[in-house]
């Protein structure tokens, strides 16, 4: 259509680069590289690299969780982190629900994304799961994706707790006298940004006092907790429990994980 033209454009996408070289063929364009001006093939382009390295990353990511459900003996909840292991694991503990954790396997499952990409593969996940009763994914309080089942796969959302300091996190499921206790240990647990006023458009807001806990010492606090917290300072966990015993008791009921 454009005989005698051309073209000249910058591009940071990968795949289009490789669209060209598919479409073209290698003699039917350039690709050059800035700043320096060198001429490159499509595989040494920068970004055609660091794509390829995330997805052989998700790609065995996702691989290797499929190996964690097919070699389970018990249904696998897959949470954010180590953390939300050792807390369910104690909740349970203090809030005698050791049998319902005795017919689970909670490991963590990447983070949030991590999470998420599992749910992407759910048809998947589900096939590998044939020789347990379930795979929940259950994310950390702030998440905002809806309570959904899919074959064997369930994904869930921790509570919500009002008026609270932490807004990011399974820590949020404390309260903030529970907090208190801990500051009182350890202040550096928990990193304090006051509450104070912002003006936007012209109008003046409110911004309420926010906590966020350390990461060089979320591991820390969570030890702290674990081992001195009480069933009043876990009290909050106990509708994750009520939501993993109604999976595992509709699992048991429809065995192939039909919806």
């Amino acid at each position: 259509m454009f005989p005698r033209v051309q073209f000249v454009m910058t591009t940071h996408s990968p795949l289009s680069v490789l669209g060209l070289s598919n479409v073209l063929g290698e003699d039917g364009f350039g690709l050059y590289e800035l700043p320096s001006g060198s001429p490159i093939d499509p595989e040494e382009f920068g970004e055609f690299g660091e794509a390829y390295k995330a997805f052989r990353d998700t790609a065995s990511f996702r691989g290797e969780m499929q190996r964690k459900i097919e070699s389970a003996q018990r249904t696998v909840v897959f949470v954010d982190g180590d953390t939300d292991c050792k807390y369910l694991t104690r909740a349970a503990q203090l809030l005698n629900h050791d049998d319902n954790m005795n017919r689970l396997e909670v490991t963590p499952g990447g983070g949030e994304g991590g999470l998420k990409n599992l749910w992407k593969v759910r048809d998947a996940l589900s096939r590998s799961a044939s020789s347990i009763q379930a795979v929940v994914l259950l994310h950390d309080p702030e998440s905002t994706p809806a309570r959904k089942d899919c074959g064997k796969v369930h994904r869930r959302v921790m509570p919500r707790c009002s008026d609270h300091p932490i807004r990011k996190g399974i820590e949020h499921l404390f309260d903030r006298k529970t907090l208190d206790k801990a500051r009182d240990h350890k202040d550096a647990f928990i990193d304090i940004d006051g509450a104070r006023e912002k003006k936007v458009r012209g109008e003046i807001h409110r911004v309420p006092e926010e906590w966020t806990i350390n990461p060089d010492e979320k591991t820390n606090l969570c030890n702290w907790l674990c081992k001195n917290g009480t069933a009043e300072d876990f009290q909050h966990f106990k509708p994750i429990f009520a939501m993993l015993e109604e999976v595992l008791v509709a699992s048991e009921m429809t065995p192939n994980g039909d919806d």
